[in-house]
């Protein structure tokens, strides 16, 4: 007998009833059985507000710019503010080291100790070379990025619609310099031969 997608097994729903009939006998016995050890209370929900962040105001029914009391609902406020990233920067120092060359086999060198008989090969060296290698640095910079805050404060209708005052638009610093090619080309043009 083959089953249709859509439909359970008997044997699923079969043990499904199982369980439960089983659960609801554990459930009764622990409720009729004076000697079940009680239940571990739950810890209360903590009353102070977190220690991050501006505190929220009061929610009283009144209107957080102006003070009306008409027409008052909580509408969700955002304010810029700037948060501190970490970012991974890879550079490189570089260090000279000696890279040997070919060796000329000589032959090997029989030895006694205390674990038996060992051999070795010995080797004469020709030559080595100086060069340099890059070994990697891992450098952490911390930046401040902008991003924004909401909030959740009482509004009148009024004041619902009109944008609240921030920062100003205008950057901390001086504006970015560009910087002008000094070969002729235009800037991200293509390479004339």
């Amino acid at each position: 007998m083959q089953d249709s997608p859509g439909k359970p097994r008997p044997n699923a729903l079969l043990a499904a009833g199982l369980a439960g009939i089983a659960w609801l006998t554990a459930a009764v016995a622990a409720v009729d059985d004076p000697a079940a050890p009680e239940p571990i209370p739950r810890p209360a929900p903590s009353t102070t507000a977190p220690a991050a962040g501006p505190p929220e105001p009061a929610r009283d029914g009144r209107c957080d710019r102006c003070g009306a009391c008409e027409r008052v609902g909580t509408v969700c406020v955002k304010r810029l503010t700037e948060k501190e990233v970490t970012k991974v920067c890879w550079g490189y120092r570089c260090e000279q080291v000696c890279i040997p060359g070919p060796s000329i086999f000589i032959g090997t060198r029989h030895h006694k100790d205390d674990c038996g008989c060992w051999t070795c090969r010995l080797w004469r060296p020709t030559c080595a070379e100086v060069i340099t290698r890059r070994v990697p640095e891992k450098q952490e910079v911390k930046r401040k990025v902008p991003a924004v805050a909401w909030t959740v404060e009482e509004r009148c209708c009024e004041c619902r619609h009109e944008p609240r005052p921030t920062r100003s638009a205008e950057p901390d610093g001086p504006p970015a310099k560009e910087t002008a090619r000094t070969d002729g080309r235009p800037q991200g043009g293509p390479r004339s031969p």
